[in-house]
Order: C-alpha cells, then sequence, then structure tokens
C-alpha cells in the first residue's frame, strides 16, 4: 500500500469508526468488484494444452480445484461480514480513549481474589459478534475463508505504541476434541502468529482447566488485540468430553461478550447438534447472522426478458461457463 491509500484508507476509515489505530492501520475496505478481483483464482489456460496426450491433460485438470475460483454471491456475503465484524470488533477496544486498557484491566483482576478494598475495573462493552457458516463437506467454506483472510496481514506490529495486533487467528478442531483442546489450539495459533511466545507450553502443561485456561485467553486477546477468531470444523467438537452443547455455547458467548473476540464458527450440519440445540442457543450462536452454504441449484433463466426475476439462480451457469 502506498502512502495515498494509505492516507485515503485511514480518512475512509476514521470518518466510519472514528481514529482508532487498530481499524486504521487495516487494509481499505473492499467494494464488490474489488472483492470478486481478490477471490477470483488465477487459472492460466494455454490453448496449446488441448493438443496434449491425454496422460499430460489429467495433470492440468486436476489442478482446477486448486487454480480456479469463481466467486458467487455467498462468497461476496461472507467478505463483507468478515469486514464488519473485524473493525466492529475493534469498536470497544480502542487504544486513544482507553477501552483497551479496561479490557485488560478486567481481564486481570479476575485472577485474583475479590478485595472489596482495591478498586474494579468495568470492561467496557463488548462491540464483537459471532456468526456460523454451516455447509456440507467440499463446498468450499475454508477454501473461501482462506482467501478472505489473505487480504489481511496476521499481524501488525505498531512500533510507536509498542504493541503488536493480532488481525485474526484461524484453528481447526482435531476429530473427537474436546474444550480444553480446542484452548490449547488457540495458544498454538498464537505462537505461531506471533513467533516469539511460548503459550502453548505455559498453559497447557500446566493442567489448567478449561475456565482458567479462559482467563488467560482473554488477556492474550485484549494484549494483542486479536481481530476475529476463526473455528473451523466446530462439528468435531466432543459434547460429552466438554460437558454439553450448553457448555459449549457458554464459552463461545464468554469469548465474545466479555473477551470482545468476533467469532466464525464454520462446520458441517453435524455442528446443528451443537449450535442449535435450542432456540436461545441458536440465537447465540448467529449474533452476526448464519450463512447457510447450499449446493447451487440448476435452474434455466426465464426467456421473457421482461421477467425481473429471469437471472434468478443463474450462477450455475456463470460458474460453469467460466469454467469451461
Amino acid at each position: 500500500m502506498n502512502n495515498h491509500e494509505d492516507v485515503s484508507n485511514n480518512m475512509t476509515t476514521q470518518h466510519i469508526y472514528g481514529d482508532n489505530p487498530l481499524i486504521n492501520h487495516l487494509p481499505p475496505i473492499l467494494d464488490r468488484k474489488s472483492v470478486i478481483k481478490h477471490l477470483r483464482g488465477k487459472l492460466k489456460f494455454l490453448p496449446e494444452q488441448r493438443f496434449l496426450p491425454e496422460h499430460e491433460r489429467i495433470h492440468l485438470i486436476a489442478q482446477l480445484p486448486y487454480d480456479f475460483f469463481q466467486p458467487l454471491t455467498k462468497h461476496i456475503a461472507l467478505e463483507k461480514k468478515i469486514s464488519v465484524m473485524i473493525r466492529q470488533g475493534y469498536v470497544s477496544r480502542n487504544i486513544n480513549n482507553g477501552d483497551r486498557q479496561r479490557h485488560l484491566h478486567a481481564a486481570f483482576q479476575e485472577l485474583e481474589s475479590s478485595d472489596e478494598k482495591h478498586y474494579r475495573y468495568a470492561a467496557p462493552e463488548s462491540t464483537a459478534t459471532s456468526m456460523s457458516v454451516i455447509g456440507c463437506s467440499g463446498s468450499g467454506k475454508t477454501t473461501t475463508m482462506n482467501k478472505i483472510l489473505r487480504y489481511y496481514p496476521q499481524v501488525i506490529e505498531h512500533t510507536q505504541l509498542g504493541l503488536k495486533q493480532i488481525v485474526y487467528l484461524k484453528i481447526d478442531c482435531p476429530h473427537d476434541s474436546s474444550l480444553k483442546n480446542l484452548c490449547s489450539n488457540f495458544f498454538r495459533a498464537v505462537d505461531l502468529a506471533l513467533g516469539d511466545t511460548n503459550f502453548e507450553h505455559r498453559f497447557t502443561r500446566s493442567r489448567l482447566n478449561v475456565n482458567a485456561m479462559i482467563q488467560q485467553m482473554k488477556i492474550i486477546a485484549n494484549n494483542y488485540s486479536i481481530g476475529l477468531l476463526i473455528i473451523d470444523e466446530i462439528q468435531h467438537l466432543n459434547t460429552k468430553k466438554s460437558g454439553g452443547a450448553d457448555i459449549i455455547l457458554n464459552f463461545f458467548v464468554t469469548l465474545v461478550n466479555v473477551a470482545s473476540i468476533p467469532i466464525v464458527m464454520i462446520g458441517t450440519p453435524k455442528a446443528n447438534d451443537i449450535l442449535q440445540e435450542d432456540l436461545r442457543s441458536a440465537r447465540r450462536s448467529a449474533g452476526f447472522g448464519s450463512l447457510v452454504w447450499e449446493p447451487m441449484r440448476n435452474q434455466v433463466p426465464t426467456p421473457d426478458p421482461s421477467a425481473p426475476d429471469q437471472m434468478i439462480n443463474s450462477e450455475w451457469y456463470a460458474f460453469t461457463d467460466k469454467l469451461w
């Protein structure tokens, strides 16, 4: 990003979000055209490849799932939500007005025993939200998320402020895992992003319980200003090992409402057993909406040019035409 773009981005974000360094140092907010350009796969096709022998062409076909990507409406909608979630989550953690420091004080004081003689800090109200993305395996949820995240630097170093900002963390749920495993993966992801910390060893080997791990996660999240936490393959969480679906949801609600970490939960329809046990839980797991990724429907557009809905469900044709 050149200086002109940096100044333009700061003016735009300050107009919307005010003077917030955690937001102003993020890349510019993308319009629809820019989102499509960023997501679209860069597939190189050479006409002479059509005349290669069959045993060589099959290797070119095998590259399609990795190189070809046609942005659809659901991909663009996800990028918009991620863009808002990251920035909105930083609103209540502004460095300039002291909100970030108040969050840190509130997190640290929970590690101490209650003492009425000491002043107790109240953390600012969280502006973080949560969202779930549910779709069948192989529908492109993880691929799309990875493409969206590539637009953002994972770590931004604020030299003048003396702090590092982790824009996003993405962790996977191992098969048949528990909340404790998830906490350990969180610490490992932070260590990998920063490169000079050892949180996984400190908090995993010390045999802390889940509640104690959550307290450390709150401190780390606010100390390094984590902008977004993506939890993939959430259907792998074992409800019995974790104490039940309601315990799992309370875990996520605590991270969003208390630690102020925006969370995106990605999974197959099996994750509904965790995310939508009842209406109250369903609302909590979908604070910023729930995206359900269904297969594209192969419906022929209405031939009547005067029909307003003639292009409904024509994304399949846009996809196949581009692929062909």
